[in-house]
């Protein structure tokens, strides 16, 4: 926590980053150029912060300030969102309004300064990147090939590797399921999972060409 004097000169400086609302400007008001004494605002009925750029002169704050420690003339206030929008070099004063309606200004000459600096990128917030789905879906058969040229037999196609068709499913294949190959019909060809042995064949619909069916 720093606290910065307000008197005569223009010396007193904050450093940021814009849209930064921390840390809080806190100042203490003195009197006297030489000889300096603390600011009494027992009697203030209100102080009051502006804030202008110095380049583009828009007026950034417009706001009461919070006296802190009213006889040690010590104020703050704590900055919002939408306070410093703006980066370089802003300028502030705060304008003390006593109870009999006068007010009274410090710095007496010339302006506080913050310096607000421009941030780096921040375009890609850590918060928004979601976590990678790492599970396994359904497991979809596309191709399967053979290591034997002009076969017409099932046993002339073969799986690459097994399948563990308890967690995996083949889709767009039509896969059917029959005990054994015995089982397997004339006329129907397709994918079959063999219950008995636990593989998953190519038949071509020709029993006489399948030695296993015989």
């Amino acid at each position: 926590m720093t606290q910065i004097t307000l008197s005569y000169g223009s010396d007193s400086e904050l450093s940021l980053k814009k849209g930064d609302q921390r840390p809080a400007l806190e100042l203490i008001l003195e009197r006297g150029r030489i000889h300096t004494e603390t600011v009494d605002l027992t009697d203030a009925a209100e102080v009051r912060l502006y804030v202008q750029n110095e380049s583009t002169g828009d007026l950034l704050v417009d706001q009461a300030m919070t006296i802190a420690n009213a006889a040690a003339g010590e104020v703050e206030y704590e900055f919002g969102a939408n306070d410093i929008v703006q980066g370089g070099q802003n300028e502030f004063e705060v304008v003390v309004e006593w109870s009999d309606g006068e007010p009274e200004s410090w710095p007496k000459r010339g302006y506080g300064v913050i310096h607000a600096a421009e941030p780096l990128g921040r375009e890609l917030d850590p918060a928004d990147i979601d976590d990678p789905d790492l599970s396994v879906g359904v497991l979809t058969a596309t191709e399967v090939r053979s290591n034997t040229l002009g076969g017409r037999s099932g046993n002339s196609l073969e799986m690459l590797s097994d399948l563990d068709l308890t967690s995996h499913v083949i889709q767009n294949q039509d896969l059917q399921t029959v005990a054994s190959e015995s089982d397997l019909v004339d006329g129907e060809p397709g994918f079959y999972e063999v219950t008995n042995t636990g593989q998953v064949i190519y038949f071509d619909g020709d029993t006489s060409t399948n030695s296993s069916t015989n």
